[in-house]
């Protein structure tokens, strides 16, 4: 009896090969769902790569454009039969898209302020962490400029269940947002000196905010950079330890039952990466009542980004700003009155759609109201 060797990853021009007149995943893209357009899906944008390659398009204004719409959201991989890496090709694309300088303006300008301050939020520098612990809770740049409160919620958290975690690269980058716009130098530079706190640190245990930062650390820097991540150095989601913390009984809720129907968004990046998603809504449960949980449709593994995911809400806002808003219909449409999320970019992002009576909150500042 025979066994079937398991193929390697395709190549970047394998995989844009192979998907081009696939639909498989089509149901899955969260662009092609709000914008209803089928150059804005996974198989267009494979086509439009393989027809530069064959000489039947050039990049121009309008094909960079085209290219510049998929959100690096995951979910075509994620809902590929055959695993197939086309985020990872379209990123590739872009970078040679970039280097030839005709990606979109905005595209340039999120890379200039990278390079300049290591976060494409603020006009300030990270000082680099002397800290040292066991435990680091790596902060990055979204949770120190876009959700402050948030993050302070999370450190009282983490205290009251007895867990001290350094914070380390306050303001600081992963890369992924580079990578994903198709700039792999910067991207490079920015994990570098993301894995020099890590390593500086001495931690054995990094907690990390969100799926977002996970995904960069555990795929893009082995991936797309050829980066290594230490060894001996375990990752850990926030809300998972949290979560385990109070099955424990370490951490201690006071539930309020007269909340309102409430409903949690799986954040960007979710679908790619290992990670138990039932810890936050266990946690919601504890402090809101179960009874009060709705659950959205687009959830778990093929939960549809806010926005805030792979550079797209600077280079195509409008697109953005319609996945927010189908993230807040989604929860209307699910009776819920609270929309809750760990990751600071996501809140950021559904925030500033029209909520429509929906209150918008953070995961960590509702559950630390209920100590």
């Amino acid at each position: 009896m025979s066994t079937a060797s398991v193929p390697g990853t395709p190549t970047a021009a394998q995989t844009t090969e192979g998907c081009r007149y696939c639909w498989m995943c089509r149901q899955s893209c969260p662009v092609g769902f709000v914008t209803a357009r089928e150059t804005f899906t996974p198989h267009a944008w494979a086509l439009t790569i393989e027809s530069v390659k064959r000489g039947q398009l050039k990049w121009t204004p309008e094909t960079s454009d085209v290219l510049y719409a998929c959100a690096d959201c995951g979910l075509c991989r994620a809902n590929c039969a055959t695993d197939r890496p086309l985020p990872d090709a379209i990123a590739a694309a872009r970078a040679e898209v970039a280097t030839a300088g005709l990606a979109p303006a905005a595209a340039y300008d999120v890379e200039k302020k990278l390079k300049a301050h290591a976060n494409p939020y603020v006009a300030s520098s990270p000082a680099a962490s002397t800290a040292r612990g066991d435990v680091a809770l790596f902060v990055g740049d979204a949770a120190l400029h876009l959700g402050k409160p948030a993050l302070d919620a999370l450190r009282r958290l983490l205290e009251a269940a007895g867990i001290t975690a350094v914070p380390i690269a306050a303001g600081r980058s992963t890369g992924s947002i580079a990578s994903s716009l198709g700039f792999a130098s910067t991207a490079r530079a920015l994990a570098d000196a993301a894995l020099a706190e890590v390593s500086a640190s001495g931690c054995s245990r990094l907690i990390v905010v969100s799926p977002a930062d996970r995904w960069a650390f555990e795929r893009v820097y082995p991936d797309r950079l050829g980066l290594t991540w230490p060894a001996g150095v375990a990752i850990e989601d926030a809300a998972a330890v949290l979560a385990h913390a109070l099955d424990q009984g370490k951490l201690r809720l006071r539930p309020d039952t007269s909340a309102p129907a409430w409903a949690y968004h799986d954040p960007c990046h979710s679908p790619r990466v290992p990670r138990d998603a039932q810890a936050p809504r266990r946690l919601l449960a504890a402090a809101f009542g179960a009874a009060g949980h709705r659950e959205l449709y687009w959830r778990e593994h093929r939960t549809h980004p806010c926005g805030a995911v792979g550079g797209l809400e600077f280079t195509q806002p409008a697109i953005a700003s319609a996945l927010a808003r189908a993230r807040i219909a989604d929860a209307r449409a699910a009776g819920a009155r609270w929309l809750l999320t760990e990751d600071p970019a996501c809140l950021h992002q559904i925030r500033t759609a029209d909520a429509g009576g929906i209150e918008v909150m953070s995961l960590f500042e509702a559950i630390a109201g209920r100590l």
